[in-house]
């Protein structure tokens, strides 16, 4: 899918999504935020992506920010984009 800058991908728990393209930050009020299931650790709300890792959202309302355009990630799951 793309995102165009300020977009936001919602996931729902268990979702999955992984940055191709462009760049992104991780959307989230408390912690935990984003699971990076490539490297294991937790990657914090406002923390930036790295591209071709998989990151899963393990609280509802997780999500990931387009920080440019033509935004791309691949996504496995239920999700929602604002």
């Amino acid at each position: 899918m793309t995102l165009n800058q300020g977009q936001i991908l919602y996931m729902g728990v268990g979702c999955e999504a992984m940055l191709r393209t462009g760049s992104g930050v991780c959307v989230a009020a408390s912690t935990p935020g984003l699971i990076d299931e490539t490297s294991g650790a937790a990657l914090a709300g406002g923390l930036g992506l790295q591209k071709n890792h998989l990151y899963m959202a393990t609280v509802d309302s997780r999500g990931v920010q387009a920080s440019a355009n033509s935004t791309k990630l691949l996504v496995r799951g239920n999700y929602s984009v604002q």
